[in-house]
């Protein structure tokens, strides 16, 4: 399958180039740069999956189509890694240097130092280190590396948050790094404080290494906060799909999943990653944990979801894509089913109950060059959800525009993320899924950076000021206070960190920011790359 999503990917990328004159077969096979020309026949069988796809290869669609280094390897990568999650490797073996040992000890020692490493450093390094398994690397240096790569990780958007993304997968596959991944999680999942959870806690998805499960139930059933809970059920949804725990076990997350379902205490994305738990489980399984939740209750509408009986309505994630579809095949001027890749991605993003197979999927849309458009289309559908009153819709658009922000929406997300009526009124998740959606998007007018951002901050006041919106509870607020410091932190604006409130949810989310290494800390205007 691999083989036909990457000439699915090549395709699309030239018919979607910025200069249309490279859309055309016979000029792109003219080739540019260090590529040199070909046949145009050469390239209908690349296109068409007839040659296996290779490093050179990709590298050439990048290099005539004037694309970023590594944005159609890092896509390719992030399929790969749906099929194969433990993999230390590229799936495209790059080129390696005369001295891959010497490169990589400079690289390695360059990252231990503090020095600046560009996501592409990380991709080589990743690369290289996966080619020497026998390298002694000390615990603590590993643990080292891995935060460090976590946390630039954090602060970067679009293609180099993939590149680290890819790279930190590859290093936790490694065999000399893989054994700390279960204290790093569990250090990050006992500390309420801290700012990046759910990155770190999947990390153990990509390591065969054992003491997952124990450790992902402890936090399901006593979890620090809400993003620590999501973290560790989302990273648990993903061990019980690929059937990695026990049966006991399984059936002891599923119990404590259905607790947090059904609680009127959890929120919009806490009971989304309960209910994707759930879904992962095998039939009988999950025959045996309704019986046992419901007391043998099958004719409840609760039975019926967990035994996956009786009609499905559709779901408010396929009435959003049924509305997208209709908004890309406008943008693109030609039906879906020319792109049976591009379909298979959407269906993930829209509506697989693993989130890490959802996140993967919005990683390739995010690269691929439909990303734009489909950015554009879920930005109209956020605007009609919300007109309709249309809450799920509207979280189901968010989630998307989290990954693929478009400037144009700006305002319009700046407003969720102040709680401004009618739009951000009477739901305390959507100003949270907003405000991270404001800090990934990048400003491309300086001058209204300045007033939106100035927006943020005064909502950070209203909230410590005022008891808030009916139903908005300290948890809420905190993970509102939470988002707005994201938001802020992104865009370099240290000044309104550091003259916020003096309350600890803030502080210690302003604080973080604050106390940013340079090399990493983003400047004002633009997210970090």
């Amino acid at each position: 399958m691999l083989h036909d999503d990457v000439a699915w990917l090549l395709r699309t990328a030239r018919r979607f180039a910025r200069d249309e004159a490279l859309r055309d077969q016979v000029v792109f096979a003219r080739g540019a740069a260090d590529a040199p020309p070909v046949d145009p026949a050469v390239v209908a069988r690349w296109e068409s999956g007839q040659v296996a796809p290779s490093y050179a290869l990709v590298e050439r669609y990048e290099t005539v189509l004037g694309l970023p280094q590594g944005q159609l390897l890092t896509a390719v990568d992030t399929l790969a890694r749906q099929e194969e999650p433990v993999r230390a490797e590229p799936v495209l073996r790059p080129p390696r240097p005369a001295a891959p040992s010497a490169r990589a000890l400079q690289l390695l020692e360059r990252a231990l130092a503090s020095e600046p490493m560009t996501a592409a450093d990380w991709d080589e390094l990743s690369a290289l280190m996966a080619g020497m398994s026998h390298v002694l690397i000390r615990a603590g240096d590993s643990e080292a590396l891995l935060r460090r790569a976590l946390l630039e990780m954090s602060v970067s958007t679009g293609l180099d948050y993939a590149r680290r993304t890819e790279a930190i997968a590859r290093l936790a596959g490694h065999p000399q790094i893989a054994p700390v991944i279960v204290d790093l999680a569990s250090a990050t999942l006992e500390d309420p404080d801290a700012q990046v959870y759910s990155e770190i806690v999947a990390l153990l998805n990509f390591t065969g290494m054992p003491g997952a499960g124990p450790l992902l139930a402890r936090h399901v059933e006593s979890p620090v906060n809400a993003n620590a809970l999501r973290a560790a059920l989302f990273t648990a949804a993903s061990q019980v799909r690929r059937r990695r725990l026990p049966a006991e076990l399984t059936g002891r997350l599923c119990r404590l999943a259905w607790e947090h379902l059904t609680s009127e205490h959890s929120s919009y994305r806490v009971r989304r990653s309960a209910a994707n738990l759930i879904r992962a489980v095998d039939e009988p399984t999950r025959h045996r944990v309704a019986e046992a939740v419901l007391n043998g209750d099958r004719p409840s509408a609760a039975a019926a979801v967990l035994l996956g009986e009786g009609a499905r309505p559709r779901t408010a994630a396929q009435r959003v894509m049924e509305q997208v579809r209709g908004h890309l095949v406008e943008a693109l001027g030609e039906p879906l089913e020319q792109h049976p890749t591009l379909l298979r991605l959407l269906d993930q993003a829209a509506q697989d109950t693993n989130e890490e197979s959802r996140g993967s999927a919005l990683a390739v849309l995010m690269l691929c060059p439909v990303g734009p458009a489909l950015g554009r289309a879920y930005g109209q559908q956020l605007r009609l959800s919300l007109a309709e009153g249309d809450r799920v819709g509207a979280h189901e658009a968010l989630s998307v525009l989290t990954w693929m922000p478009q400037p144009h929406d700006l305002d319009l997300l700046t407003d969720l993320a102040v709680g401004a009526p009618p739009a951000g009124a009477g739901d305390e998740d959507l100003p949270v899924e907003a405000s991270w959606a404001v800090g990934n998007c990048p400003e491309p007018d300086r001058s209204t950076a300045a007033s939106r951002e100035e927006r943020l901050a005064a909502r950070v006041a209203e909230l410590v000021d005022e008891p808030g919106p009916a139903g908005l509870d300290a948890e809420g607020r905190d993970r509102q206070l939470t988002a707005l410091a994201y938001a802020l932190g992104m865009r370099g604006r240290t000044d309104l960190l550091a003259g916020g409130p003096d309350l600890s949810a803030w502080r210690s989310s302003a604080d973080w920011w604050l106390q940013l290494p340079d090399y990493v800390r983003p400047q004002a205007g633009v997210p970090a790359p």
